[in-house]
């Protein structure tokens, strides 16, 4: 899909998103007939994170899909992106920090300390 041909008129993503800290917006792309907000909670809630809010947008792309914000829990929603595309949703993260450098530094830190702490 090409993200320069999207064109959602009017829409603001900060009007439907308050700012919140510890959260991130995405937004997905989907045919009208292949929407079903059950199908993207449960993917996005496969990767252990929760759906705060979901809004789904009068306007469509060029292409003709309809476009659906949505607010996860995390802030770093890389995994949920990669479990939409699972599900064979197109996802765009807004303002989600997509480092995951820190989460898989911060998962070795403990996993060493658990190995260490084991040897005991």
């Amino acid at each position: 899909m090409n993200t320069t041909n999207i064109n959602l008129g009017n829409i603001d993503p900060e009007q439907l998103f308050p700012f919140v800290e510890d959260a991130s917006n995405l937004l997905i792309l989907c045919a009208p007939e292949e929407f079903s907000a059950s199908v993207i909670c449960n993917a996005i809630e496969d990767c252990d994170a929760h759906v705060i809010n979901l809004n789904v947008a009068a306007d469509r792309t060029p292409e003709g899909d309809m476009a659906v914000y949505v607010r996860l829990n995390r802030r770093v929603a890389e995994s949920a992106i990669r479990s939409l595309e699972r599900f064979g949703l197109y996802a765009i993260a807004l303002d989600a920090d997509t480092e995951t450098d820190y989460d898989m530094a911060t998962a070795r830190e403990r996993a060493n300390e658990l190995l260490r702490y084991l040897e005991i």
